[in-house]
């Protein structure tokens, strides 16, 4: 796992403490870099303790360990931790000094109740019970130190830190000490002598009251902006550490913050509250409470950030949904015209060779044409005045009083009759044989000239009798003008029937 080196926190007597920054996730942590070349073994010994110590301890209000490297060419350890951007305590303190100002009590409380949530997970091995009532006691309860007691052994303003909103982590465990049953007391001599509670002072052994004290050395120092005993060489901070006097706090401060100071800074430590005991005090409930209240409230807010966040992220989706649902509809149009032209196109070529085969199998099916029947030469040796037309009588409808073939109408379509020889004409009327035998010599004559010169008309009229025409052979009729003088538009009408 790869860091990126930032600035430098802090240092030590065995090391310095850097800021850095994982480069997977980019996020911001401390490492401790440790150097045991001069170590001591049982400085070595506490070394180790504490890699143990921090690898069992997950708390809110405890500095999280995450891992740990060791480079043994340059006889370091390297300690990643969270980071706590707010700095420490010491740090507020100075702040305070140099602006003249007093930490407000609500901040007091709020930091003295983390601390203790933080010493409850060492010296009981667990979370504090949850809370569930502000105002009445579930009853005390034997406090039963579990079987490892962790003891801090080292608390002061320079190993308490601060991250947002005065959220307070307690850290550096080197000197922790993991107690068991057997072996419930310490007595080694360890920590800052201004923190250091009077049995610790006199070599004797040490118990979670003594974290106690150094607690109650932290909150005074909190409030006053200096430690409660302070001395110019270490007997006389023993003496007046033994005697338990220190100054009294300022009057903006309340009394039950003062009294509970004093509980913590008894010189006898059975008499010092334990964690459980002071976490039972109203005021500290009203600070758990609020603090939940808080952090509720911030989780919400982040919870709000994040849903706006979400938001945003939808309607960029959202935009590039109906983006893409476009494309898509405009693709599906493209695709069904492509299609569409396709099966036409198709469709087409398949219909016209549907034709085509129909066709082919239409015109094989047809029988073979037969040839026209021959012409007889002799069918075309009539009269140039022929024209190859034949009326029947019922297409035929005189008009009086009209002269020449214009007052013929024709009724219906002329039809071709065909033609007969000259030689099987008759040349009498059949009807009435009578007219060649009685007659003038010159009506005799004039019949055989119309026979001669309309053969048609009589192999048409043969048998029908026409006596009044026959009669009055000077009275001449349509039929003599047409065969003397043929109208062209007859002519051309014949010809359209015929054709």
């Amino acid at each position: 796992m790869e860091f990126e080196e930032l600035e430098l926190i802090g240092r030590g007597s065995f090391g310095q403490i850097r800021k850095v920054r994982r480069i997977n996730d980019g996020q911001i942590l401390a490492r401790k870099e440790i150097s045991y070349r001069r170590m001591t073994p049982k400085e070595k010994e506490q070394l180790i303790a504490e890699f143990r110590i921090l690898k069992g301890l997950h708390h809110t209000n405890i500095v999280g360990y995450l891992h740990h490297e060791h480079l043994p060419d340059k006889h370091l350890v390297h300690l990643y931790m969270d980071y706590c951007g707010g700095g420490d305590l010491a740090g507020l303190i100075q702040q305070c000094k140099e602006t003249d100002e007093r930490v407000p009590e609500r901040i007091v409380w709020s930091i003295f109740t983390q601390l203790l949530l933080a010493l409850y997970r060492c010296h009981f091995g667990q979370d504090a019970p949850p809370l569930t009532d502000l105002f009445t006691n579930q009853g005390e309860e034997d406090e039963v130190y579990p079987s490892n007691v962790i003891l801090h052994r080292d608390i002061k303003p320079d190993n308490i830190f601060l991250d947002g909103d005065h959220c307070v982590k307690l850290g550096d465990f080197g000197l922790a000490k993991m107690l068991d049953q057997s072996h419930m007391m310490a007595n080694t001599f360890v920590g800052t002598p201004y923190y250091m509670s009077p049995e610790v002072l006199l070599n004797d052994v040490s118990s979670p009251a003594s974290d106690i004290w150094s607690l109650g050395c932290v909150i005074y120092e909190l409030c006053q902006l200096h430690p409660p005993f302070q001395a110019k060489n270490h007997v006389q901070l023993t003496q007046r550490v033994q005697d338990g006097m220190y100054p009294e706090l300022p009057p903006r401060y309340s009394s039950t913050l003062k009294r509970t100071i004093q509980a913590c800074l008894d010189i006898n430590p059975h008499n010092r509250p334990s964690t459980a005991t002071l976490l039972r005090l109203d005021i500290i409930k009203l600070v758990r409470k609020d603090r939940m209240l808080s952090e509720q409230h911030q989780h919400l807010l982040e919870y709000q950030e994040n849903l706006k966040r979400e938001v945003e992220i939808f309607e960029e989706r959202r935009e590039e949904v109906l983006q893409i649902s476009q494309n898509l509809e405009q693709y599906r149009e493209t695709v069904e015209q492509e299609y569409f032209n396709n099966i036409q196109s198709e469709l087409e070529s398949v219909v016209e060779q549907e034709v085509e085969r129909r066709v082919r199998q239409a015109l094989a099916d047809l029988p073979a044409p037969t040839p026209p029947p021959p012409i007889s030469p002799t069918a075309h040796r009539s009269s140039p005045r022929d024209i190859s037309m034949s009326f029947s009588p019922s297409q035929l409808t005189p008009i009086k009083h009209v002269k020449g073939p214009r007052g013929l109408a024709i009724s219906t379509p002329l039809k071709r009759t065909p033609l007969k020889p000259l030689e099987e004409l008759p040349l009498t009327n059949a009807s009435n044989p009578s007219l060649t035998s009685s007659g003038s010599s010159h009506d005799s004559d004039k019949s055989a000239s119309k026979q001669r010169a309309a053969p048609h008309f009589h192999a048409v009229y043969a048998g029908f009798k026409t006596p009044a025409a026959v009669k009055r052979p000077a009275k001449r009729t349509y039929i003599d003008q047409w065969d003397e003088a043929p109208s062209p538009f007859l002519r051309r009408q014949a010809a359209a029937s015929y054709d």
